[in-house]
């Protein structure tokens, strides 16, 4: 049977109202580290609606640390 394999992926997400990038904990089942890249739209009325979540997973915390420059943020 033949299969099919994701290689590269490009979302493109519009009306971002607002980005959060969690803290990097260790999973205590897998023993592993987990992060999220969460991805909220504007808020119109209440709370800002969630658009896209990206959970990444790593075998060691320092793979997940986010590197940036210094200003623009």
């Amino acid at each position: 049977m033949g299969s099919i394999a994701t290689l590269t992926q490009t979302l493109e997400v519009s009306d971002v109202g607002d980005i959060v990038i969690t803290t990097i904990e260790q999973d205590a089942d897998a023993g592993d580290y987990v992060r999220e890249i969460r991805v909220f739209g504007t808020a119109t009325t209440g709370k800002a609606p969630s658009l896209v979540t990206l959970r990444l997973r790593s075998t060691t915390r320092q793979s997940l640390e986010v590197t940036a420059p210094a200003s623009g943020f």
